[in-house]
């Protein structure tokens, strides 16, 4: 019995890429069909040049994804430095459960410092966009 769960844990351990490998495939192979049909109705119906900008444009990116790396890295820095306090403070991780509150405590401090570092950011951006110096 343990050598079945063994095999299927390996098999789909295994497959979890090769998935993901061909989902994205088929999504990258829709997209692309989608943006020629659009571009051939769009000679066909010989739409205004603006026009046909505003539909084949790519959307402006959302702030999720422009602040996506600032919030991992100071997430992995909290918890690196939360990693190193609980070391300094001689915690184990095998048996401590200092050691993973200091690392947690970590991170929700990084969390925080991204937070506000990309409130700051934003601030700025819409002062700018208001012409406000």
């Amino acid at each position: 019995m343990k050598e079945l769960v063994a095999i299927v844990t390996v098999v789909f351990a295994l497959s979890i890429p090769i998935v993901v490998i061909i989902s994205h495939t088929i999504q990258q192979i829709r997209k692309k069909n989608a943006d020629n049909d659009i571009r051939r109705l769009i000679i066909e119906h010989q739409t205004d040049l603006e026009t046909a900008k505003c539909l084949i444009s790519e959307p402006l990116a959302r702030d999720d994804e422009r602040f996506g790396t600032l919030r991992g890295g100071c997430l992995l820095v909290g918890g690196g430095l939360g990693g190193i306090i609980s070391f300094m403070l001689g915690a184990d991780l095998k048996h401590d459960s200092a050691a993973w509150l200091c690392i947690a405590l970590g991170i929700g401090v990084g969390l925080l410092v991204a937070f506000a570092i990309e409130w700051k950011l934003k601030k700025k951006q819409n002062r700018e966009e208001t012409g406000e110096a």
